[in-house]
């Protein structure tokens, strides 16, 4: 022990008669000295300068802090309750619902190569009885230009059915069919009659412009006859393809 040490020394020093002996005491200041100083350790290492791969440590660490801290933000986001992030797009209301009425007005005009050309005015009243299904009542007005016989004007009463297979608030697509019967002023061929069933069929699409207002338009088979009411030779056959736009009103 550095206790024990020093005063062994002190007692070496002292002779018999009390006094102290120079001599021995200078022999002695080194053992005093290393028994109170600490032994030293090797000397620290010096600093060195800080090269590209200490850099690249620091700033992974850095980088790889600022990861885990926006992990653990998406987490405590993706944690969150679906309502604590409203949506601001508002629902849109679908337009041809159960119980929903609607007016239509449709131009259309058709032509058969061999008989002539017939342009048609269609206005419908509809109700939908489920939803994207519609029946409805109305009439056709038009005029006739008779490629071998007298041009005239002709109308009657109609009824119809249109189903919107395809919807999503915006526009539809939708097919259709209707049946009227026509009183004309002249016969489009000299044989043929002046009363004649009028059919229509085919496909179409709506385009909303507002809340209760539709651009409608569609492409239809346009059949004209008689049915034969007055035999095979009084009956005309009118056919070809009909183009038809117009306006849908809801409400």
């Amino acid at each position: 022990m550095p206790v024990c040490a020093v005063i062994g020394a002190c007692l070496h020093l002292m002779p018999a008669h009390g006094r102290l002996d120079p001599g021995a005491a200078e022999s002695a200041a080194p053992v005093v000295a290393r028994a109170g100083a600490p032994e030293a350790g090797p000397p620290p290492a010096a600093a060195g300068p800080v090269g590209p791969a200490d850099a690249l440590i620091s700033d992974a660490g850095v980088s790889d802090a600022g990861v885990s801290d926006a992990a653990s933000i998406s987490d405590a986001a993706s944690s969150w309750p679906d309502q604590a992030v409203p949506s601001t797009r508002e629902p849109v209301a679908e337009p041809f619902a159960m119980g929903t009425r609607a007016w239509g007005v449709l131009l259309g005009r058709s032509r058969d190569p061999s008989l002539g050309r017939i342009i048609a005015l269609q206005v419908e009243h509809s109700r939908f009885i489920r939803d994207g299904l519609s029946i409805s009542i109305g009439g056709t007005f038009g005029y006739a230009e008779a490629d071998a016989w007298r041009d005239g004007v002709l109308g009657g009463p109609e009824a119809g059915i249109r189903w919107h297979l395809l919807r999503d608030g915006h526009a539809s697509l939708f097919l259709d069919g209707g049946a009227a019967m026509l009183f004309q002023q002249h016969p489009l061929t000299r044989e043929s009659l002046r009363f004649n069933f009028d059919l229509k069929a085919g496909l179409g699409a709506t385009l909303r412009l507002d809340d209760r207002t539709s651009l409608i338009g569609g492409l239809r088979w346009h059949h004209l006859s008689n049915a034969r009411v007055r035999g095979r030779s009084r009956n005309l056959g009118y056919d070809g393809p009909m183009l038809s736009i117009g306006l849908l009103r809801t409400f």
